[in-house]
């Protein structure tokens, strides 16, 4: 999450994901010990989903000399996914490599703040 931050995207949005603590954690007595709670706490994390990220991403890229790119998402036959920007047979981003779904979303993500293509709520 601190890259995205450092990258200037809105980390605010992202889903919150509970974790059970227990009484051996550090900071067990800030979560609720003190309220007589002996056993375990919740704790909440912001951690952007697959989802979230999707959203984030423009569904769109315009470029002065070729026109508009087109999200578009590919899984090969191992089950890897791309997230790339597309127009005919032109690609803008095609270091991003086939990874895990989420991996692949999230690189796309970093390549498009790295090179100024994100707007409005995103950042």
């Amino acid at each position: 999450m601190q890259r995205l931050k450092d990258l200037g995207i809105d980390t605010s949005k992202a889903s919150v994901i509970r974790v059970s603590v227990f009484s051996d954690y550090p900071d067990f007595e800030m979560l609720g010990a003190s309220k007589g709670y002996t056993k375990s706490a919740i704790k909440k994390f912001g951690r952007f989903t697959l989802q979230d990220i999707l959203e984030i991403l423009p569904s769109e890229i315009c470029d002065d000399y070729n026109g508009t790119y087109y999200l578009k998402a590919v899984k090969n036959s191992m089950g890897f996914w791309r997230y790339m920007y597309a127009f005919a047979t032109d690609v803008i981003n095609n270091n991003c490599h086939a990874k895990p779904n989420i991996e692949a979303a999230y690189e796309t993500l970093v390549w498009c703040a790295e090179n100024g293509y994100l707007k409005g709520d995103a950042q």
